[in-house]
């Protein structure tokens, strides 16, 4: 836009008021780029969202509040972990049966460190699959797709760092995909994920 600012100050210091080559004029161009930032905006906000939700198996911020709501109430001692008797109240509030098998199935999945307890973490586990994902396979691919080049199958690391910020997207959003991505030319297999993650 500075360089057509340039050019019409030529222009009008030669005192030229047709111009044969086109009718668009430097407020046409000015008013195209603010309409484009304005959309690059809207779709930056809908990047953001969507990658936090990918970020997190599919799950929205009210999602989440709610597996954290849910983790505070049944943690009636607040020791940060749920026993044994917390996590079967939890599950029967849920509708779920929780009899002996299916609470050693539960912690034989879901106890990753073998202490006997459910963390906060663990416990996001287990409620991924009881509440479902709110985003589509289509939405989170489209999220992605908007940062990808060339409509390619793998979005660059250093975009992905680009997006990171202090409320809705930050560093360990970017080190979750790292680690759960395939790795791609110099980025991460996004479409391969997505259809991993659905497929679970």
């Amino acid at each position: 836009v500075d360089a057509l600012r340039a050019i019409d100050e030529r222009v009008q210091a030669r005192q030229i008021t047709v111009n044969p080559h086109t009718s668009h004029t430097v407020a046409d161009a000015e008013a195209s780029l603010a309409q484009n930032q304005l959309l690059l905006q809207k779709k930056e906000e809908l990047l953001r969202s969507e990658i936090e939700a990918a970020a997190r198996s599919g799950l929205s911020g009210e999602q989440i509040a709610e597996i954290e709501a849910n983790f505070a109430h049944f943690d009636r001692d607040r020791s940060g972990k749920l026993e044994r008797k917390e996590v079967k109240g939890c599950l029967q509030s849920l509708g779920e049966e929780a009899t002996p098998d299916v609470m050693r199935a539960v912690f034989a999945r879901y106890d990753a460190n073998g202490d006997g307890t459910i963390g906060r973490d663990e416990f996001v586990e287990l409620m991924k699959e009881r509440l479902g994902d709110n985003n589509s396979k289509e939405e989170i691919l489209d999220g992605f797709q908007l940062l990808s080049r060339d409509d390619r199958a793998f979005v660059e690391l250093d975009v992905l760092e680009s997006c990171i910020n202090d409320v809705s997207f930050k560093s360990h959003h970017v080190e979750y995909l790292k680690q759960e991505m395939s790795p791609q030319e110099s980025g991460y297999n996004y479409r391969k994920w997505t259809d991993e993650v659905f497929a679970r």
